[in-house]
């Protein structure tokens, strides 16, 4: 499915107001479900069951390792079903296998479920967002469409604890299952049938943007830039609570969230005038140099001010991804281009918190893993803006 397939096919009676605003809601019980939800499914699998860490946290990784893999089909789905059914049947999906997580009593259990969340997961993420408001959008819908996914965590997390404390996990999760399809069902089911892809224009295949420079360039660039924004998000709680009360230290992520919804308009607004690559190589040096501030900092001061400025720049790779794949790449090739590069995004989030783990065992502190963060965003930032010098044949690209 490709961005501007999305538009043509949208009859002119539905509105980029209410696709933005149907967007927003989906995104933050996707994110809900399948971003924050598993990580309270670890803590709770741990503490109730008796799991140990590693145990409660591997149905995680292959929570996202699935979805890396089904991405890759993610737009012969949309073609198939069209993007209103993909996402209804993947927060159907992923409500199934929160509750199956929930329920389960061996590991065994929890890693099948983990799989039938990452297919929702796949089908209901920042891919699935972006195509579903269309390349006639402006970075403004698409950006208020996607912090519907850092809303999702102020919201729905708490309350999932809340419901957890007040019943039990396994009926916390029934409810919250519940609760997400009695508000997507009827937003989507009056969008179905409406949305569909028309097949006059066939995909590209992966073998052709596999020999594509700029594809590969592009999904390398991101691909580092998000192990570095995750490795550091994943620990960054801990990392503050080594100089911080454990009360300040949820505060300054309330702030990192806060932040980034602010973040996500002010790239939107940037984006009005600035060259998207520009946009995304100064989004990667500013993130950076704000890990490197988290993690050699010890002033109160300077750690507040970094995880400010980090969250500044946190909801930025899901918005640049589809706008850049929008203005450099041909019609039939976005979709897989946005699909793709998403898919290895997810295998740099189930990996980079255990590699900075890693590298924190070995130097007993944060300073060496989160500059190596750092580093690596550097190296992204590099090949970003050597493509943004070096590209060509763009505007071909853009008809």
């Amino acid at each position: 499915m490709t961005l501007r397939d999305a538009a043509l096919v949208r009859p002119g009676t539905v509105s980029l107001s209410r696709m933005t605003a149907v967007g927003f809601v989906i995104a933050m019980l996707s994110w809900s479900l399948n971003f924050y939800a598993p990580f309270v499914l670890a803590l709770h699998l741990q503490r109730e069951a008796g799991w140990s860490a590693l145990q409660a946290s591997t149905p995680i990784t292959v929570h996202f390792l699935a979805s890396a893999i089904l991405l890759w089909g993610l737009d012969k789905v949309h073609r198939r079903l069209g993007l209103a059914e993909t996402l209804c049947g993947g927060l159907i999906a992923s409500c199934i296998g929160i509750v199956a997580w929930a329920n389960a009593t061996v590991p065994l259990q929890a890693y099948a479920a983990a799989v039938v969340t990452g297919l929702g997961w796949a089908f209901t993420g920042s891919a699935s967002i972006a195509a579903f408001i269309g390349d006639r959008a402006q970075p403004w819908s698409l950006a208020t469409a996607l912090n519907g996914a850092t809303i999702g965590g102020f919201m729905f997390t708490p309350a999932f604890v809340f419901l957890i404390d007040a019943w039990s996990l396994s009926s916390a999760a029934a409810a919250f299952a519940l609760l997400v399809l009695a508000l997507a069902v009827p937003l989507l089911a009056p969008l179905r049938g409406r949305l569909t892809v028309p097949q006059g224009e066939a995909s590209a295949s992966y073998t052709a943007l596999l020999s594509n420079p700029r594809y590969l360039w592009l999904g390398l660039a991101f691909s580092l830039f998000v192990f570095g924004q995750i490795g550091a998000a994943s620990h960054l709680l801990t990392r503050m609570a080594l100089v911080f009360d454990p009360q300040e230290a949820a505060f300054l992520m309330s702030l990192v969230l806060a932040c980034g919804i602010a973040g996500r308009w002010l790239m939107a607004w940037a984006l009005g005038w600035l060259d998207c690559r520009l946009a995304a190589a100064l989004s990667f040096f500013i993130q950076a140099g704000a890990i490197v501030a988290m993690g050699v900092g010890q002033s109160h001061f300077i750690l507040l001010l970094a995880c400010a400025v980090y969250g500044l720049t946190i909801g930025n790779s899901i918005l640049l991804l589809p706008i850049i794949a929008q203005k450099e790449f041909l019609p039939s090739e976005r979709g897989k281009v946005i699909a793709s590069v998403s898919s290895s995004n997810q295998l740099a989030v189930s990996l980079a918190p255990f590699g900075v783990a890693f590298v924190f065992e070995l130097t007993r502190g944060y300073s060496v893993p989160f500059i190596g963060l750092a580093l690596l965003q550097m190296v992204g930032l590099a090949i970003v803006a050597w493509s943004w010098k070096s590209r060509r044949g763009l505007d071909y690209a853009r008809s």
